[in-house]
């Protein structure tokens, strides 16, 4: 399951890039998933539910 590890890379970047912002809100993500990415995208729907859940600025919708 390596939806977990693409997730937290992703929110690692969004933090990043919402500090760099004065600490912005991010309230939505789009992700765009590929035919050959090898990603499961009901785990990467559940993964970022998880981990964002778990993160103050990640109080955002997913869009898959």
């Amino acid at each position: 399951m390596h939806e977990f590890s693409v997730v937290r890379t992703l929110l690692k970047q969004i933090d990043r890039i919402a500090g760099e912002h004065d600490g912005g809100h991010v309230t939505s993500v789009a992700v765009t998933v590929g035919e050959f990415s090898g990603i499961d995208v009901e785990l990467f729907r559940m993964a970022f539910a998880q981990l964002a859940a778990q993160d103050s600025r990640a109080t955002m919708e997913l869009n898959v």
